[in-house]
């Protein structure tokens, strides 16, 4: 069969406003890895990352007529919705024999909506690579899609409801990503993540054991299943080798998840003197992490790693099921800095009933804290996730699924979903806030150019951006 895998993009101005030029794409790992589960089967396997090509919804359909495609596959987070639609109804007007499956979060959780309202055919429901795998052989025989598991479809128009498949548990068998149908030249690592080549995203485990009310991690994947390092630092040496790439970063809710696991791979990797060629980079806990650990990982080729720090709350994150003490961090920062690793601090603003000083307090946590990188995002009650749950009586009516985004920015007439605590207008003064007062430091800007985090020009084009949304600001409010 002809398989057509898309990442559809969502509109950047729209969640990201002035700060989408600064918004380069991150290589799909997820979409690469399900186009390689359609290659490994035979079939003749397309992909199309729109926000890495920017080609619109109509490129679509013209690849699927000219193509003559039997499967287009899409990938739907909740922000980019309206261009997933966009592609369903052009693609089903000129091509209708063609089999529309969608997945990933947005649409296991909202199967039925997306099924009701729109020309899809099926939906996988959670973990996608054996349901997808199924679905592919059942359309190439012919068969009914009845008893797949994992799988929402219609059929008789009717629209059946399927609960997700059993978790993956063999995670190494499952095919490397299919990154040789992608233009990897697209991938360079945006300046924040001070990489400034083409960065591959990996994957040494799913699932996650904490329950952050505004994560939805553990329910997408509540068991936490771990690859071999072993075959993790192979699939490293193998892109290396086969794509020229150098640098890597984790996608895991955690690597490594105990400094056993850290040694390991740190080991691995200098025995192949993979450390002398590989940079890389891994998302952890500042509870997880030991001084032993976070030398090991520095000789391994780890250049930094980032902290979900959060909010200088311990009450808002307690609240949240964070379940962290933020003095915590301090330690880890020291660690971090003797074992030589660049640290990057993510922040959170805007949790339920959060005052103004609270946030206040956050932005100076994150000044003394002090990491070489910090990013200040607005808490979002993603679909599915308990505080979406807890908090949906406060949406307006009809709230769009792109407002479902910590980077989403209101366009003129429209409402913001606002959590109880800080209106809108003070989350994103308060976010501006945090940016000017961590970065706007003698000593950030000179060790931002010495680390090569930004540079000057950088600098002068995100003074520009922001002074251009603070004038839309001022010229909102006069009109």
């Amino acid at each position: 069969m002809q398989v057509f895998i898309v990442n559809p993009s969502s509109g950047r101005e729209s969640t990201a406003g002035v700060y989408s030029e600064t918004m380069n794409p991150m290589a799909p790992r997820g979409v690469a890895v399900i186009a390689a589960v359609a290659r490994d089967m035979g079939h003749e396997t397309f992909v199309e990352d729109q926000y890495a090509t920017h080609r619109g919804a109509d490129y679509i359909a013209d690849v699927v007529v000219e193509k003559e495609i039997d499967v287009l596959g899409l990938s739907v987070l909740s922000p980019n919705v309206p261009m997933v639609e966009t592609i369903v109804r052009l693609v089903k007007k000129r091509s209708p024999r063609t089999h529309i499956v969608l997945g990933n979060t947005h649409a296991s959780f909202f199967a039925k909506e997306l099924l009701e309202a729109n020309p899809i055919d099926s939906i996988v429901v959670g973990e996608g690579e054996h349901t997808f795998t199924n679905l592919l052989k059942r359309i190439e025989s012919g068969d009914s899609l009845a008893g797949v598991q994992g799988l929402s479809y219609r059929e008789d128009e009717l629209v059946h409801l399927g609960k997700p498949a059993p978790q993956i548990e063999d995670l190494d068998a499952l095919p490397r990503p299919g990154w040789e149908l992608f233009d990897l030249d697209h991938y360079i690592a945006p300046p924040r993540l001070i990489f400034h080549d083409c960065l591959l995203a990996l994957e040494a485990s799913r699932g996650c054991p904490w329950k952050c009310a505004y994560c939805a991690q553990y329910l997408w994947t509540p068991k936490v299943r771990k690859r071999a390092m072993d075959s993790v630092v192979e699939e490293i040496e193998w892109a290396a080798r086969a794509f020229g790439v150098s640098s890597f970063g984790f996608e895991d809710a955690v690597f490594p998840w105990s400094e056993s696991d850290g040694l390991e791979f740190a080991d691995l990797m200098i025995r192949r003197g993979l450390h002398e060629k590989i940079r890389w980079f891994s998302t952890t806990r500042s509870d997880l992490v030991t001084e032993k650990l976070l030398r090991a990982m520095k000789k391994s080729g780890c250049h930094y790693v980032l902290y979900g720090f959060e909010s200088a709350s311990g009450h808002h994150l307690k609240d949240a099921g964070k379940n962290i003490d933020p003095r915590q961090a301090f330690e880890t920062m020291k660690m971090t800095r003797k074992a030589g690793l660049l640290a990057y601090g993510v922040f959170m603003i805007g949790f339920p009933n959060e005052t103004v000083n609270e946030a206040r307090q956050t932005i100076q946590y994150a000044i003394d804290l002090d990491p070489d990188v910090a990013s200040f995002a607005r808490v979002t009650p993603y679909p599915g996730t308990p505080m979406y749950e807890k908090y949906k009586d406060f949406l307006p009516e009809d709230t769009p699924p792109w407002q479902w985004n910590n980077q989403y920015r209101p366009q003129k007439g429209e409402t913001l979903w606002e959590l109880p605590g800080l209106d809108a207008a003070q989350l994103m003064s308060l976010l501006r806030e945090a940016m000017l007062r961590f970065y706007l430091r003698p000593r950030i800007i000179f060790r931002s150019f010495r680390i090569g985090v930004f540079s000057p020009g950088d600098m002068i084009r995100g003074a520009v951006m922001l002074l251009k949304e603070i004038l839309a600001k001022v010229n909102a409010k006069q009109n």
